[in-house]
């Protein structure tokens, strides 16, 4: 089942398989100022209007 962009209501294309190594995540891993681990859930491309966007939804709790 296709998501909808979430900005125009387009449907989405894959862009980007997930990149996600939980061995690499630590307490520095959302600091700004590093060296980034390129990790990301899957993207999908809005085929309308090019935007970028994840399926995935975090867990509030998980944000803490």
């Amino acid at each position: 089942m296709a998501r909808l962009c979430p900005a125009c209501d387009g449907l989405d294309v894959k862009r980007f398989s997930e990149n996600i190594d939980a061995r690499k995540i630590s307490s520095l891993t959302y600091a700004s100022r590093k060296f980034p681990e390129l990790m990301h859930y899957k993207l999908l491309e809005c085929e309308g209007c090019l935007i970028l966007f994840t399926e995935a939804s975090l867990e509030t709790e998980k944000l803490f």
